[in-house]
């Protein structure tokens, strides 16, 4: 009873990946999940297990992009954000199309001029930004750890040595460190 697991899947097939609609109707409808994950979700967790206490997202891949865009977005109900060979960059979801909802579902983008409130706020959190040398997106989780080391914001990020990388296998054996 000291762990409790709840698995949200995505609607990245509505959103992100859904290349027949205009990419103001894909941030629109992936903000309507965020929205959905903190007001339903986490209070059913919640009500479920029981407690108040704030929650540890878990992602890979574009996984990882979900549970670091929710973490850094509600800190106050998460505590830890396990993050890994994830891509924090969404621009190439939205055809060259940028409004405000965008930048501020876009770490790449906000969290550089998050204040320093936000960041203190964001320093009561866990971030683990974790990937292996030979991701093919190597570059997603080392812009993302610059960036998070550029404004302060504390992080347990690793990439590990080769032959670590972007798949399940690794995964399996990196979550033992963070989530233990």
């Amino acid at each position: 009873g000291a762990i409790q697991i709840a698995c949200v899947d995505s609607v990245d097939e509505e959103s992100f990946y859904a290349k027949n609609r205009h990419p103001a109707e894909r941030i629109r409808r992936h903000d309507q999940y965020d929205q959905y994950v903190y007001h339903e979700v986490v209070p059913f967790v919640r009500a479920k297990g029981r407690t108040g206490a704030r929650i540890t997202t878990l992602g890979a891949s574009f996984g990882a992009y979900h549970a670091a865009n929710f973490g850094l977005r509600h800190p106050d109900v998460v505590d830890k954000v396990v993050a890994f060979s994830g891509k924090y960059d969404i621009h190439n979801f939205l055809d060259g199309y940028w409004d405000e909802l965008c930048y501020f579902h876009c770490p790449t983008a906000n969290v550089p001029n998050m204040t320093d409130e936000w960041v203190g706020k964001l320093n009561t959190m866990d971030h683990c930004i974790v990937t292996g040398q030979t991701d093919n997106i190597l570059s997603g989780t080392t812009d993302m750890l610059r960036i998070l080391n550029e404004k302060g914001i504390r992080n347990r990020g690793s990439v590990w040595d080769a032959p670590y990388g972007h798949d399940w296998p690794w995964w399996k054996e990196q979550i033992r460190t963070y989530v233990p």
